[in-house]
């Protein structure tokens, strides 16, 4: 009997050549929208995972969500489990018009006159879950068919909570999404938060191995970043790629209106 799941390519196959061919003309990478990543990563790739790794409050909302309104006329999935929806919108807001964020959330019929019509260049869709499962990015995914998912961030993926082992559950979420990404050939990013160290640690930038208590994150993903404030704003440190150069570079950060670049 024919095994339907594992598929053996061979090379010289020209039908298989000619699929692959015609394959590779399809499959085109995103930019990010930020020349400086572009030119290490490309852009995000179908089918990859892509890491973003930070402590807490040092801006991995605010670099996804500028990821989201660099991109026009791309269908795109966000998974926002810190905070609601609506609250996602402000800041999105703010970063469209360059109206204080602190503004837009006490002046809320803003929301409703004026600057809606600058979502109109957008296809943004926001999950508001705090803890989705990973059959819920699958629903997700199979409605909204999306060509690129945003998830902010990985640790309130839901887990069962009566495994005590958190590093296994972890393991098995990023299987899972790995998987996705594969299955559904588009590029998934997900954001971490890093266990912030103490001591004399504390004060230094985070390295590649501070992501290893996230069960096989940092393993599985194709390209993962680490972000951390710097003077002027925030430092990207592309610390491993699997198909080009790593290397780090300097954002710009105007945090009032949630702006990096």
């Amino acid at each position: 009997m024919e095994n339907d799941i594992i598929k053996i390519f061979k090379v010289k196959d020209p039908s298989w050549l000619k699929e692959y061919i015609n394959y590779s003309k399809e499959r085109k990478y995103i930019p990010t929208g930020y020349m400086e990543l572009d030119n290490l990563i490309d852009g995000f790739y179908p089918g990859c995972l892509y890491l973003i790794g930070a402590w807490t409050g040092v801006g991995k909302t605010t670099l996804i969500l500028n990821l989201l309104v660099n991109l026009k006329n791309v269908r795109q999935l966000v998974f926002t489990t810190e905070v609601t929806a609506s609250a996602y919108l402000e800041k999105m807001l703010s970063r469209l018009s360059g109206i204080e964020y602190k503004f837009i959330r006490q002046n809320t019929s803003l929301i409703h006159n004026d600057l809606i019509p600058i979502l109109n260049e957008f296809d943004i869709n926001i999950v508001d879950k705090y803890k989705p499962e990973v059959k819920d990015i699958r629903y997700c995914l199979d409605r909204i068919k999306p060509q690129i998912i945003y998830f902010d961030y990985f640790q309130n993926v839901g887990t069962n909570p009566f495994i005590i082992n958190k590093y296994v559950e972890y393991t098995k979420k990023v299987e899972e999404i790995f998987n996705l990404a594969r299955e559904y050939n588009i590029p998934i990013v997900l954001a971490s938060q890093l266990k912030r160290p103490t001591g004399d640690s504390a004060n230094k930038r985070p390295e590649i191995w501070d992501m290893k208590e996230t069960g096989k994150l940092e393993e599985s993903a194709h390209v993962a970043m680490l972000l951390s404030k710097s003077p002027n704003g925030l430092f990207i440190d592309v610390v491993k790629n699997r198909n080009g150069p790593v290397g780090e570079f300097e954002l710009k950060g105007e945090w009032s209106i949630n702006k990096l670049g």
